[in-house]
């Protein structure tokens, strides 16, 4: 009854209030133009919600909505619709309908590929589009026909794919994208390169095995701290983006806003201006070119990008205590490298291009799940300390004997210290290192 006379009201907030319903009487609200219930216990919007065709904004953050009406495309006027935090599995086919939508959130639901429309793909007018921690296994199929998108966050689902190629060259106005915390392989440098407003991409947390480029290699070792590079035209404020938006959610963008409703509308304060992914591609090699000491110790990294074999001029790589499986043949490219740890990762196998590290003076493998050692090891002359405890070998290869110090014999190698397991102590090439002084470790000999 209290609506039925509000038929001038434009703008009605009600957060934090513990509604549970809506009334029907909702739909009387026809001059409403701002709707905010955030932070309630609401589990269903009635079909009357329909009937506010003069919305624009309709803020549902934090609730407990589990679908939405099919009237919902009624709203032919709403511009933002904030549905972040519910219990949504789908979104309404007619969705398509709202075709004013510029910003769609919906962070934290249980929606599923399936869950999302194809009719998607006529919301054209979409600037802003996060399916941030929700259920998706690949990237949404409609996103090429999305034209106007500005901002992507795909981030904390389990998408294996990078958007296609159709979807790349859809998104000609597409200036940041999240895809951290997926399982994500590869990211193709094609699809990259056809989005020629792209200034920011997170890929952070990924098990990926190839960035496909040179400028995304500078930008993952950039994420995990590894470098301070700064890949948009406006250096302070990239910088400033990559520590507002560590946590990849649209909110993270705003946090510094003084409430709810304000940090709304402030999302896009951290984010780079516009600048072509191509434009600092010399800049980046040459930056990965320089690099001679790397440490990414513990930072819950799942795999190792291949153009690691960019940094040429690496000395000293510290990777351990992550979660990498794959250690990729292009590292062993790195022709400088004098120190190199890998240990406490799922690590099985080595490549066989590891004996090109001529420099290498110290090799980490403490605690991977190793079974043997490539003969090409034996070829690292200048090896001296040499960690291969908590593995899984059986059998040390003869050609290891070739590290050794032989006594009156310059042709021998510089091993001093051998950290293995027990179950080594009595391998023939533990007993040679005994006997030519290396010190051996466990000492149960």
């Amino acid at each position: 009854k209290t609506f039925h006379w509000c038929k001038s009201l434009k703008r009605l907030e009600l957060p934090s209030n513990s509604l549970f319903t809506l009334r029907k009487t909702f739909g009387n609200l026809g001059t409403l133009e701002y709707l905010d219930l955030n932070f309630n216990k609401i589990m269903f919007l009635p079909g009357e919600f329909g009937n506010l065709s003069s919305l624009r904004e309709l803020h549902l953050r934090n609730n407990r909505v589990s679908s939405l009406p099919d009237q919902l495309g009624n709203l032919k006027k709403l511009e933002k619709l904030d549905l972040r935090q519910n219990k949504l599995t789908r979104l309404p086919s007619k969705i398509w309908e709202c075709k004013s939508l510029k910003i769609l959130y919906l962070d934290k639901n249980q929606i599923t590929d399936i869950g999302l429309p194809i009719s998607m793909r006529s919301l054209d007018s979409l600037e802003e589009l996060s399916l941030y921690a929700n259920k998706l296994e690949r990237s949404p199929t409609f996103l090429e026909h999305l034209g106007n998108l500005r901002k992507l966050w795909l981030s904390q689902n389990n998408i294996c794919d990078f958007p296609s190629e159709a979807a790349a060259q859809g998104l000609k106005k597409l200036e940041v994208l999240h895809v951290d915390r997926n399982n994500i392989r590869i990211l193709p440098g094609k699809h990259l390169a056809a989005l020629p407003n792209l200034a920011y991409v997170s890929c952070k947390k990924n098990p990926l095995e190839s960035v496909g480029h040179p400028l995304l290699m500078a930008r993952w070792l950039h994420e995990y701290g590894a470098i301070r590079f700064p890949m948009a035209q406006d250096s302070t404020q990239e910088a400033k983006g990559t520590d507002m938006m560590d946590d990849k959610t649209p909110e993270a963008s705003a946090r510094s806003a003084k409430s709810d409703s304000k940090s709304d509308d402030s999302k896009s304060t951290a984010e780079p201006r516009s600048t072509s992914i191509s434009d600092p591609c010399e800049r980046a090699l040459a930056k990965l070119g320089e690099l001679e000491s790397l440490n990414l110790s513990n930072r819950d990294i799942g795999g190792l990008p291949s153009q690691i074999g960019h940094c040429r001029r690496l000395r000293e790589l510290i990777i351990n205590v992550n979660k990498i499986r794959v250690v990729p043949k292009e590292l062993c490219e790195c022709l400088f490298l004098e120190k190199l740890n890998l240990g406490h990762n799922r690590i099985r196998v080595l490549p066989e291009e590891i004996g090109q590290l001529k420099r290498l003076t110290e090799l980490d493998l403490t605690h991977n799940e190793l079974k043997r050692i490539p003969d090409t090891v034996g070829k690292l002359m200048n090896l001296k300390t040499l960690w291969l405890r908590g593995n899984q070998i059986a059998n040390l290869p003869v050609t290891l004997l070739n590290l050794a110090p032989h006594e009156n014999d310059e042709s021998g190698g510089e091993m001093t210290v051998f950290y293995m397991d027990k179950a080594l102590a009595d391998d023939p090439v533990t007993k040679a290192y005994i006997k030519a002084g290396v010190v051996c470790l466990p000492r149960k000999l």
